[in-house]
């Protein structure tokens, strides 16, 4: 399945109901119905944002830009944003938890946080993973996975223990991850490709997913776990079904 896009997507997300949520670089967002093909389109001021994570149970999504947590509100057509919280350093890493009740946040010191969705009350620390550009849970809320630009990192969330690891080389520099929801699999895009890492058996697959003219920006699965869905720099969305091939 391949979209095209008026502009290269930083960010795509799949909602609980299997539609899919792109947000372009001119700030808009772009909610794609696949059974259909039709979308909706919302414009607002987040253009000076740095990372989004999508909330599953409600339409609402949080982003950071610089030391500042928002929270962006849909409402008839229009979106409202209201500031969470101010941080002593810039964040760099938001993420949901499936069950939309934590957001894991990470700053530039790569100390990871967690605060309560709803109150937005501190409930606990994690662990530090230097120079993380983001962060992925596992649907149970049991794992958290970290990526910065050359390591990927499962960590427990129970006692924040590293479960496995994955040390990429220079040339592999990971510019994009996904959770697979069953917390199997890890998908991470390379320049203009996508490998996916076998966390439950520590082992990357062999066949790389590919199909775009330029470089992979975000990648995403479904909630099945059997649709992964990717955007590029040449403003296309590809979609890979059962087999990933």
């Amino acid at each position: 399945t391949l979209m095209k896009m008026g502009s290269p997507s930083n960010y795509i997300s799949w909602s609980g109901n299997s539609k899919l949520l792109s947000v372009s670089e001119t700030g808009k967002i772009i909610f794609w119905c696949l059974k259909t093909g039709n979308h909706l389109a919302f414009k607002g001021d987040i253009i000076n944002y740095d990372t989004v994570s999508f909330c599953p149970n409600s339409l609402q999504f949080s982003y950071i830009s610089g030391r500042s947590l928002n929270n962006v509100y849909f409402l008839e057509k229009q979106i409202k944003s209201v500031n969470l919280l101010q941080h002593n350093c810039k964040l760099n890493a938001i993420a949901y938890s499936h069950d939309g009740t934590k957001l894991a946040i990470c700053d530039i010191n790569g100390s990871v946080f967690f605060i309560d969705a709803d109150s937005q009350e501190d409930v606990g620390m994690g662990y530090n993973h230097e120079g993380i550009e983001s962060l992925h849970w596992s649907k149970d809320g049991n794992k958290l996975v970290s990526q910065s630009p050359n390591c990927l990192k499962v960590w427990d969330c129970n006692n924040n223990a590293t479960l496995s690891e994955l040390v990429l080389t220079d040339e592999e520099k990971v510019s994009s991850v996904a959770l697979s929801p069953d917390g199997n699999l890890v998908a991470y895009s390379c320049l203009d490709c996508v490998r996916i890492w076998d966390i439950k058996n520590n082992q990357l697959l062999n066949d790389k997913l590919t199909g775009f003219t330029q470089g992979i920006t975000c990648i995403a699965w479904a909630p099945d776990s059997k649709r992964l869905a990717a955007g590029s720099l040449d403003k296309t969305i590809k979609i890979w079904g059962k087999t990933l091939a």
